[in-house]
């Protein structure tokens, strides 16, 4: 094996997921675990669903109110989206 076919763990793990066209649902995954642990209890229960798709987050809610304060939020969100996931992949959200 040559040097240039080796490749660390993450690695491996990232082109095998791009190649199967899972990488968009692997981040969804990711990106639902940290809207539970950095928005909090309150928020999270009043989250009835969240979708990633071409670099832009759904998420709606159960509560109008709370989502007029998301949005006044929601480039300070987007924000601490991108830092924990690592990355620019979060590019809109929107609250509905």
């Amino acid at each position: 094996m040559a040097a240039s076919d080796e490749y660390s763990m993450k690695e491996a793990m990232a082109l095998y997921l791009a190649s199967l066209k899972m990488d968009d649902k692997f981040l969804e995954l990711r990106i639902k675990e940290i809207w539970d642990n950095q928005m909090g209890k309150p928020i999270s229960s009043r989250t009835t669903s969240m979708v990633f798709k071409n670099h832009v987050l759904n998420i709606r809610l159960s509560s109008a109110v709370l989502r007029n304060e998301l949005l006044s939020q929601r480039a300070l969100i987007l924000s601490r989206l991108n830092d924990a996931i690592g990355g620019d992949r979060i590019k809109e959200i929107y609250f509905k």
